[in-house]
């Protein structure tokens, strides 16, 4: 006898309900059991990409996310998440139920639930068609997103479509490029904090004057403990800023900053041994080794998917 859902996730923190017609496709690695679900479908359902090195939002703080589809009858609760999820509407419509209120979410909103905080939705007759986003936390983003969930309009809703959409199509070619990828992942990230951001005083501190300096020459020699003098703080205090603001330490914004330039100068022909020198290593041979680590594949692999 034929299940009435094509999945179901049941535990006491989550309730999710799909119906038929349902579909996900992941930009970074699956947040779901894929091949459970498929397998029990003997379809299709969920698909994430399988050519993909190394997962380039999750490195920018964004642990999961996909385009979602869903019919009539999709369901989900939940409390107790790790993480914040934020939801962009491209189709159709879903209703969410927040403290004894109901709220239509539709084309052009932008949802967002901080970790922890308890909400419920369900899908409209016309169906659900989103993009998500599970955000890692951080000090600022906690503090933007405060602790209840809630709907608005989003302040960069058509480029945030646009840019995931790019996103999806670059990263299941069979030689996705990383360096589209690296772009679009920054800008995607760049986008959802404008929307996280909207209406507060956050996320212009004073440190991203400074990781802008770093990103316009990402080449020049950069000191975290000169930068720290500029803001008066410790080396440590700085370091835990730019986990809060970029989660990822100083350290690892250059080094994120630096692959992404020789990845520009790989499509443009560069050497290897050019490259090294120019971003900072002793020799082609030091490069690769750390490109690979990086990346989880060498340089001379990724190479043929740039040119």
């Amino acid at each position: 006898m034929a299940t009435k859902y094509v999945w179901d996730k049941k535990t006491d923190e989550e309730l999710q309900l799909w119906p038929s017609s349902s579909t996900e496709r992941y930009m970074t690695r699956p947040f779901l059991p894929t091949g459970d679900i498929n397998s029990r479908n003997r379809k299709t359902i969920v698909t994430s990409p399988q050519n993909l090195p190394v997962d380039l939002l999750a490195r920018r703080g964004i642990s999961a996310a996909a385009l979602t589809s869903h019919k009539s009858g999709y369901y989900q609760s939940r409390s107790g998440a790790p993480f914040h999820l934020v939801i962009y509407t491209l189709v159709g419509s879903a209703t969410l139920k927040l403290e004894r209120k109901k709220i239509k979410i539709s084309k052009g909103s932008f949802f967002a639930a901080p970790a922890g905080s308890p909400y419920e939705f369900s899908s409209d007759e016309s169906g659900w068609r989103v993009f998500w986003f599970h955000l890692t936390p951080s000090r600022l983003i906690d503090r933007a997103l405060g602790e209840s969930a809630f709907v608005r309009v989003s302040a960069s809703f058509d480029s945030v479509v646009s840019a995931s959409e790019k996103y999806l199509g670059e990263v299941y070619r069979t030689r996705p490029r990383l360096n589209i990828l690296e772009f679009l992942a920054d800008k995607i990230l760049c986008l959802v904090k404008k929307d996280i951001f909207s209406g507060t005083r956050l996320g212009c501190a004073p440190i991203d004057k400074i990781i802008s300096e770093v990103e316009s020459d990402p080449l020049k020699h950069w000191s975290a403990g000169e930068l720290s003098k500029r803001l008066g703080v410790s080396c440590a205090k700085f370091n835990r800023m730019c986990e809060e603001n970029y989660s990822e330490t100083f350290a690892k914004i250059v080094l994120r900053l630096r692959m992404r330039a020789a990845l520009d100068m790989m499509s443009n022909g560069s050497r290897f041994s050019e490259i090294a020198e120019k971003i900072g290593y002793a020799d082609a041979y030091t490069f690769s080794k750390a490109f690979k680590s990086y990346y989880g594949s060498p340089p001379k692999s990724i190479r043929a998917s740039l040119l």
